[in-house]
């Protein structure tokens, strides 16, 4: 009974995860029906694409090759296009033109169920469900056993969390008393993200939602996340992104700039540094108005 009340509750979990994405309508992709993919580079052939109805193109023609096992930050102005990259690459939703392929091939060729077991989501409004901590990491993976439930909450830093409460795992989200933070709350999603062990994470924005107490244990639980993966973090929080093997700065639905963060801060003119300098002023603004 139980048992059965916990895989229903995984599922309507998952369907709410899948719902973030429906602000596009309904340019489903067609899915195939191959279940190997053989290695996880992503690569861009002049993708376009649009939203539904007489919207203007978000990406136009745009080309590029993310190479496997290594970390990019997409980086760029509110409606630069960089989400949107990380929505297609789900492989949720079709292009107008051009084709996105994953391991030298056509996402398309790829079955629903293989793009979604290679795929792991760490969002910036990170949500848990009204069941334990536990079962909340255990949708990443139903059929995982208790110590690989635990080793991913060490792993994602929440042994603390769990001393808060005194059922540990098995405190319930939404009861009487249980507040988590949301850092906290991240940390966990990420201890789902680590168990589900899928050799492609998208970090959209994870964060932005970091209390200053949660960021240095958020970053060790990201460092755990990200062990040899192929990783696309969408960031605002550049102290977060300056690690990652590539910047790539999106303006307009193209990229304008890509290197690594020491490359591009060489360049006094780049977008990257511009980008830079106002996150550091406004750190020195907030910090002299709390003196």
């Amino acid at each position: 009974m139980f048992l059965g009340q916990n895989k229903a509750k995984a599922k309507n979990s998952i369907d709410k995860l899948e719902e973030i994405f429906n602000k596009m309508q309904v340019k489903k992709l067609d899915s195939g029906l191959s279940d190997e993919i053989q290695n996880f580079d992503i690569e861009f052939e002049k993708v376009s694409f649009k939203y539904e109805g007489n919207t203007p193109y978000v990406l136009k023609d745009l080309s590029f090759k993310l190479d496997s096992g290594k970390s990019y930050a997409l980086i760029g102005s509110s409606g630069s296009g960089k989400s949107t990259i990380a929505k297609l690459i789900s492989g949720f939703y079709d292009v107008d033109s051009g084709v996105i392929k994953i391991g030298g091939r056509d996402i398309k060729e790829y079955s629903r169920e293989t793009i979604a077991s290679s795929i792991a989501f760490v969002f910036q409004n990170a949500k848990l469900f009204k069941m334990s901590i536990y079962d909340n990491v255990r949708i990443g993976n139903p059929d995982a056993t208790y110590e690989e439930i635990m080793q991913a909450l060490e792993k994602a830093r929440c042994n603390e969390i769990l001393d808060k409460f005194e059922l540990r795992e098995n405190t319930m989200i939404g009861a009487e008393g249980v507040y988590l933070s949301g850092g906290e709350t991240q940390r966990i999603v990420i201890a789902r993200a680590i168990l589900k062990n899928s050799p492609i994470i998208i970090l959209d924005e994870a964060s932005a939602a970091a209390d200053p107490e949660n960021e240095y244990e958020l970053q060790m639980a990201f460092t755990q996340l990200i062990k040899n993966k192929t990783v696309i973090m969408i960031a605002h929080r550049l102290s977060a992104i300056k690690n990652m093997d590539e910047i790539i700065v999106v303006e307009n639905g193209q990229i304008i700039e890509r290197g690594s963060s020491k490359l591009l801060l060489e360049d006094k003119s780049s977008k990257y540094s511009y980008f830079m300098n106002m996150y550091i002023r406004a750190n020195d603004w907030i910090m002299s108005n709390e003196v």
